[in-house]
């Protein structure tokens, strides 16, 4: 009995089950494809009305689709007898890894070779050609090779849980699937996470000269060069100097325009992370009013200004992989925007630990308060009161207001 679906890498376990119960020898090859082969063969069954309902031209669904088939079909068939097979050898006619698995019961004829039509030669030269080369020795048994499969698909049933209730459901061929690209990206960069990978690191920054900018951007560049990262920053994404090693841009309050979008557009074709950092909910129209933003109650003359600028940075927001924020309470408001997202609070440098001064008394306690601008009045006054009460009560206690 042969069995050939791609879905069977999904219900394999109830073959398998059935074929234990039935005392049957259970043999698995592997057929590998280019997954931009995939892509392409799912959407041109959109122009075939029989096959439509089964067709896929959202590049990123395929490919999504295809990442998950192949890393099940490997950890479902462990502990099988299998092999594994590149698509052009099969086209090609080289089916001598189904020729070895199949042993002793391979008919020695070899009669079903004429099952397989090898295409022209003009059509498949490259195919033969390389049906006729010793392919590598990776097996699908290799230690390290399941190892990095068993980091793939715990990094996919991460993102997949991450984006499951904004993706309830699924367009239909013709219409934009929202948020595979995104999936298929976290995707990528979660496993490239999982890997340890390194590389060079690029800020770019639309307040170079704001206190946001010495927290979210110099801290942060200071930290990972600790880490071993090379870090760039940079004011405007045409100052952007990229490397072959380019693994993140990560994005300070900039609003969306044409040149972030050819930026992004660059990163998506190089596999770059682009991640946002915000630390405000200046991507909310809703609160650009002086009721809610208090820099507004300062400077009314500004509200036209950050009406216009809201939808600008939602949609920068929107674009970019995933998100840093500075609180849960943000992050929960931009998580419909962007589900990807990451609380990082705010922190110091260690160079600006070490320069602070340290006093004798032990039993000192100072509580700090770092505005960064006088906007945040409305802010310190729901602690005011217990701040008030906390100083009045002991004495070794100490207000530090930075701002």
């Amino acid at each position: 009995l042969v069995l050939k679906d791609p879905r069977l890498c999904l219900v394999f376990p109830l073959w398998q089950q059935a074929a234990r119960e039935l005392d049957a020898d259970i043999r698995v090859l592997l057929i590998r494809r280019n997954v931009h082969d995939v892509s392409a063969s799912l959407a041109r069954r959109y122009a075939n009305p029989v096959f439509r309902p089964a067709a896929i031209v959202q590049t990123e669904r395929s490919e999504l689709l295809w990442q998950r088939y192949s890393l099940w079909a490997e950890w479902h068939s462990r502990g099988c007898t299998r092999a594994h097979i590149e698509y052009e050898q099969l086209v090609a006619g080289d089916i001598e890894p189904l020729r070895r698995l199949l042993h002793p019961w391979w008919p020695q004829n070899d009669g079903p070779i004429a099952m397989v039509q090898a295409p022209p030669r003009a059509k498949y030269e490259d195919a033969q050609n390389l049906a006729g080369q010793q392919l590598p020795p990776e097996s699908p048994d290799d230690v390290h090779h399941q190892q990095h499969n068993d980091q793939q698909r715990q990094a996919y049933d991460k993102v997949q849980a991450r984006y499951a209730e904004l993706r309830t459901d699924v367009p239909s061929p013709p219409q934009t699937d929202r948020y595979a690209a995104q999936l298929l990206r976290a995707f990528q960069h979660a496993v490239a996470s999982a890997s340890g990978a390194r590389g060079h690191v690029v800020f770019i920054s639309d307040s170079p000269a704001s206190r946001g900018h010495i927290y979210r951007v110099e801290h942060a560049a200071t930290a990972l060069a600790t880490h071993g990262l090379r870090v760039d920053i940079s004011e405007t994404p045409q100052q952007v100097q990229w490397s072959d090693d380019t693994c993140a841009v990560v994005l300070f309050r900039l609003r969306w325009n044409a040149e972030l979008a050819t930026l992004a557009a660059r990163c998506k074709q190089r596999g770059i992370a682009l991640i946002y950092d915000i630390d405000d909910a200046v991507f909310d129209s809703a609160l650009m009013t002086p009721a809610h933003f208090d820099y507004l109650r300062v400077r009314r003359d500004q509200h036209e200004h950050w009406q216009r600028s809201a939808p600008l940075y939602r949609e920068a927001l929107q674009q970019c992989d995933a998100a840093m924020l500075t609180t849960a309470a943000l992050a929960a408001r931009a998580q419909p925007i962007q589900p990807n997202v990451h609380v990082v609070p705010n922190g110091l440098a260690p160079n600006r630990m070490s320069a602070s001064p340290r006093r004798a008394e032990r039993d000192l306690v100072r509580i700090g308060y770092a505005s960064g601008t006088p906007t945040h009045q409305k802010d310190f006054a729901e602690v005011a009161e217990a701040l008030v009460e906390v100083l009045a009560r002991h004495a070794q206690v100490q207000l530090c207001v930075l701002g």
